[in-house]
């Protein structure tokens, strides 16, 4: 199996693997601009959302274990959305991942300020609904092959 299909069923693994080389001083020099970002962004943001989100559980910080389940559901369109062949996926991934990190962003700070105000909590309730389907949705719209591939003419 070649890496780009395997890339196809497992989207994440090339991002903790290059995050893996960005730990090696002289392995990281072998990585183009790209699969450091991928890196940065997938593997990084699951060690980050991890960890927030057990420092949530042990703290009892809402906004805490929040913002990790929010930098968790950014690794799936970041790892599509990086070091992808297609402009339109580069696109469409890209603005995913960007409308997960302002969502998991708004959801943090209202919860770090809420004022008891229910529409608040609803708010950030619904915007983190969507911020997690819009992750779910990446899983799908990657098998897309307009997606994931330039188009050849």
């Amino acid at each position: 199996m070649s890496r780009k299909e395997l890339e196809r069923f497992i989207p994440l693994a090339p991002g903790i693997g290059n995050f893996l080389i960005l730990t090696d001083r002289s392995a990281r020099l072998a990585l183009k601009s790209g699969e450091k970002w991928q890196g940065l962004t997938v593997g990084g943001g699951m060690v980050l959302g991890i960890g927030a989100i057990g420092a949530g559980f042990w703290l009892d910080l809402v906004p805490l274990l929040l913002g990790g389940a929010g930098l968790l559901a950014s690794t799936i369109p970041a790892s599509l959305a990086l070091d992808n062949d297609s402009p339109t996926g580069k696109w469409v991934f890209g603005g995913m991942l960007v409308g997960i990190y302002l969502v998991t962003i708004l959801v943090v700070v209202v919860e770090s300020y809420r004022v008891g105000a229910d529409q608040l909590h609803t708010l950030t309730t619904s915007l983190g609904l969507l911020a997690l389907v819009g992750a779910f949705a990446c899983t799908w719209l990657g098998n897309i092959r307009t997606l994931r591939q330039e188009l050849r003419t």
